[in-house]
């Protein structure tokens, strides 16, 4: 058996779907809209950050828990930004500072993106602040997307410490909701608590950052993830419940990091991964071919190459390169190691595919390596939602 029938087609994808990599019989025509809250400076959907560096900035600081963002204003401090996940929904809570100003206020701007079913979204928000005259306010924006299309649906206001915001969601979609405390003036702080509920069903759409990369539009994500199904992405993909993502991670992947084609059970009595370095011993004897095979997911420096070395040569080895939207961009067999790539096109989230045939040796093992430096993402199953969303719901490891 060759290497390669067992892994990734050598001579790229199946088809394309706009980037994304799915099987020829369930590849169709994607939903424009993502399944992630995108987004550029000062919140916006529609622009991107001028440089890589700008939206790392964002993304280190002024993201939570992988899905909470906040505006970075420059004359104000946020002293404190929590994003919770609960039982029905989620709450942000958030304080900010400044001198106080005698004729100015202090705020704060805070966004989430999730995808819902129709239904009514329930905002329950408190605004607290010092200040000498005035009141504080609180409100909130309702975008959807429809069609790749971003469009304001409501947005509501008041003046009341505490109080509730109630938006109706009319159909299923991905929608934005960007919402505001403010405090009295002359102040010197401001703290908001917004709490989020729905009455249908809803997943959370992960924050990513746009910018751009001479000409090209990347994407750089507050919390990357080696995601399964690899390379399978789109509608249609996911596994079929929480249960059997649940099975996924249970049994073919280890140390929460690495994904394996196979279980450890037949060929395989044991597969791990340490570091970098992926093993697999066999527990039976003879002459059939069988590979040892791993899908895990770095993050890498443009610039930089990434260099695989295996033992056991000349048994085959296969190096397997893609970007986040599963777009290959190095692959190579060998005989000889170590395989090096092609140096990577931007910095960020890469999947990689390492392999490498047993037909001489019981036990084998190889070892990812970077000319530059490289960090490791765990693993997170998408599956799909009851009733069926067009975005997946998402299990950590």
């Amino acid at each position: 058996m060759a290497l390669w029938l067992l892994g990734p087609d050598p001579d790229g994808n199946c088809c394309d779907c706009t980037g994304r990599t799915s099987p020829c019989d369930t590849c169709g025509e994607p939903d424009p809209c993502p399944c992630s809250h995108n987004f550029g400076p000062d919140l916006s959907l529609t622009n991107t950050f001028s440089t890589y560096s700008e939206a790392q900035f964002i993304i280190d600081n002024y993201t939570n828990n992988c899905f909470g963002v906040i505006q970075y204003i420059p004359t104000f401090t946020v002293a404190s930004f929590t994003a919770t996940e609960t039982v029905d929904g989620f709450i942000f809570a958030a304080r900010s500072t400044r001198t106080p100003d005698p004729v100015d206020r202090v705020s704060h701007t805070m966004q989430v993106g999730f995808y819902a079913a129709a239904g009514t979204l329930t905002i329950d928000y408190s605004t607290t602040s010092d200040g000498s005259s005035g009141t504080v306010g609180n409100s909130a924006v309702l975008v959807v997307c429809s069609g790749g299309v971003y469009s304001n649906v409501d947005s509501q206001s008041s003046t009341s410490t505490t109080g509730t915001f109630i938006f109706t969601l009319s159909a299923a979609a991905l929608y934005i909701v960007r919402f505001q405390g403010t405090s009295k003036i002359n102040a010197s702080y401001v703290e908001s608590s917004f709490d989020f509920s729905f009455s249908a069903n809803m997943v959370i759409a992960p924050a990513v950052a746009l910018y751009d990369d001479s000409g090209t539009t990347r994407q750089l994500e507050a919390c990357p993830k080696m995601l399964l199904p690899p390379l399978t992405e789109s509608t249609g993909d996911w596994y079929a419940s929480e249960a059997a993502a649940q099975t996924a991670t249970t049994t073919f992947v280890k140390s929460c990091i690495a994904y394996f084609l196979f279980a450890d059970t037949g060929w395989f009595s044991s597969q791990s991964i340490s570091g970098f370095t992926v093993s697999g011993t066999r527990s039976v004897s003879g002459s059939s071919s069988i590979a040892l095979v791993a899908y895990i997911s770095v993050n890498g420096n443009q610039g930089d190459t990434l260099t695989y070395t295996w033992n056991n040569a000349p048994n085959l080895g296969q190096l397997v390169v893609y970007a986040y939207d599963g777009t290959q961009i190095f692959s190579s067999v060998s005989a000889t190691s170590p395989i090096a790539s092609s140096v990577l096109p931007y910095t960020g989230r890469y999947i990689v595919f390492l392999g490498q045939n047993t037909l001489v040796s019981t036990s084998s093992s190889g070892t990812l390596s970077s000319s530059g430096t490289i960090s490791i993402n765990q693993v997170q199953a998408l599956y799909a939602t009851v009733p069926l969303l067009d975005c997946p719901a998402r299990l950590n490891c």
